[in-house]
């Protein structure tokens, strides 16, 4: 992490502020061919997601890359368990591309019950 963004963000500083409200994030979802199975409202705000809540928020470059695929989500999932017992309610991956490729790779990973 730069040195700008180890100073700009720590661990406990509010995200809510004025114009959280207006951002989202997407939920990691199949493609559903069929209209009857889409995930009309498959996004989550950031007050939806903090308020009143405990998360671990971690961000990749992308799903199926190696390192995040091999390092960085692997070493979360390990320690989901320990998060949990310290209080934490969720566990969140953020990478910016499609919800369609999250929810594969999630899948392949074998890490669905464990985090978002």
């Amino acid at each position: 992490m730069s040195r700008i963004a180890r100073s700009l963000m720590k661990v406990g500083d509010n995200l809510l502020g004025p114009s959280s409200s207006a951002l989202s994030l997407q939920i990691a979802h199949p493609w559903f061919n069929d209209k009857s199975n889409t995930c009309l409202d498959n996004k989550r705000t950031l007050q939806a997601l903090f308020a009143d809540r405990t998360v671990v928020l971690f961000m990749v470059p992308a799903p199926f890359t190696g390192t995040c695929t091999n390092a960085h989500v692997p070493s979360f999932a390990k320690l989901t368990s320990d998060f949990k017992a310290k209080g934490v309610d969720e566990v969140v991956c953020c990478a910016v591309s499609d919800p369609y490729a999250h929810f594969n790779w999630a899948e392949k990973m074998g890490v669905q019950d464990k985090m978002r």
